[in-house]
């Protein structure tokens, strides 16, 4: 797997996070929206914290996948 990507998105507060993991370079990128209009969205790469190789067959879940990430 090259990548993996999450959104959540809160329905009440309209608060976006988006989650996407670069396997390859072994780097995580975090963008925190807020639903204010005046509000600017905050971006933040870190280390990927898990296995920076991850195959197809290893997840059971697309569901399940690293839930744990921030």
């Amino acid at each position: 797997m090259i990548g993996y990507n999450r959104y959540i998105f809160h329905r009440a507060t309209h608060d976006s996070e988006p989650v996407s993991i670069k396997f390859l370079t072994g780097r995580m990128q975090v963008i925190l929206e807020s639903g204010a209009e005046t509000a600017r969205p905050v971006e933040r790469w870190s280390p990927y914290p898990g296995l920076r190789r991850v195959c197809l067959q290893d997840i059971p879940s697309g569901l399940d996948f690293r839930r744990d990430l921030p």
